[in-house]
């Protein structure tokens, strides 16, 4: 019966009569009871319920303030950079980046990016009355965003992955074309590294570098898969026995490496060694020396 109604008042008009007596509210039980319902496929998240979910998530609990000061494209820009290198914080510490891959070695698809990205910028640009709009038409192509406040202050901001082969022409033509189409100078290219860089990175910087106005500027992100916590590598600790300076700086490089040692005093056998900045354990190395005599007080290292 309520399969055959066509609008929803009719179905509320049929509903109410069954519910009017026993025999009624049985045939709806038995309704419900023949009607087929599958589950929700909560691994597919074919309606990206459990992703909207968690990305909601991770952006509540790493909120910022930000707050327009001038209303100029200047005070835009620095809005829009701020939201940027939310977004990257998210991929790069909070575990974000998870979310954009189907699984240990697929990428998905840059849609992903872009939904996490609107979703990050969004509350920043209502709390602002900045206007985002995805996926806007240019008259040329779908550029990946606009902000604008106004008419003349607008920024486009175009998303690929590493995985793309058209990453390199997409900053030199495509967000180009965005910009000159929008009638704007400022534009911000994202690049997510998902693998298959090869050398399309390298030749973004060259040209970023070559290009004197710098109005189109690049943002790196690493979205590469991190090796957790417990099978991160420890520094090994060594025992070093030496009888002249060299040998000792040496040895010290080769166990304690990308640390800057900016001050090595020598007394007889006593060895200081003044690592600043550093939270890095070295008390279980054992430095012996018999008998040196060096003046190393002016001398400034750095490895």
């Amino acid at each position: 019966m309520l399969a055959k109604a066509k609008t929803k008042n009719q179905r509320h008009q049929q509903l109410a009569q069954l519910m009017k007596n026993k025999d009624g509210i049985n045939t709806l039980f038995e309704i419900i009871k023949s009607t087929k319902i599958n589950p929700y496929d909560f691994k597919t998240d074919s309606e990206c319920i459990m992703f909207i979910r968690h990305v909601s998530e991770i952006i509540t609990n790493n909120n910022l303030n930000l707050s327009a000061k001038n209303n100029d494209i200047d005070d835009l820009k620095n809005i829009v950079i701020t939201i940027i290198k939310q977004f990257k914080l998210l991929i790069e510490k909070k575990g974000m980046n998870t979310l954009l891959w189907k699984d240990r070695n697929n990428p998905n698809k840059e849609e992903t990016a872009q939904k996490i990205f609107h979703m990050t910028a969004y509350n920043y640009c209502k709390a602002n009355d900045i206007d985002i709009s995805p996926e806007m038409h240019t008259g040329i192509g779908n550029v990946d965003f606009k902000f604008s406040k106004g008419f003349s202050k607008k920024i486009i901001v175009e998303i690929k992955l590493s995985s793309n082969p058209n990453i390199v022409n997409g900053f030199t033509t495509q967000l180009q074309l965005y910009k000159k189409s929008e009638e704007t100078l400022s534009g911000y290219y994202i690049v997510i590294d998902v693998g298959g860089m090869g050398e399309k990175l390298n030749k973004l910087e060259k040209l970023y570098k070559d290009d004197n106005n710098k109005l189109s500027e690049i943002f790196y992100i690493d979205a590469l898969h991190k090796p957790t916590a417990s099978k991160r590598k420890p520094i090994k600790k060594k025992r070093i026995v030496n009888d002249d300076y060299s040998t000792l700086y040496n040895d010290i490089s080769e166990t304690i490496r990308d640390i800057e040692i900016t001050e090595i005093d020598f007394d007889l056998q006593d060895v200081k060694i003044k690592l600043l900045e550093n939270d890095i354990d070295i008390s279980d190395i054992d430095i012996e020396i018999p008998e040196i005599n060096i003046d190393l007080s002016d001398i400034e290292i750095k490895y």
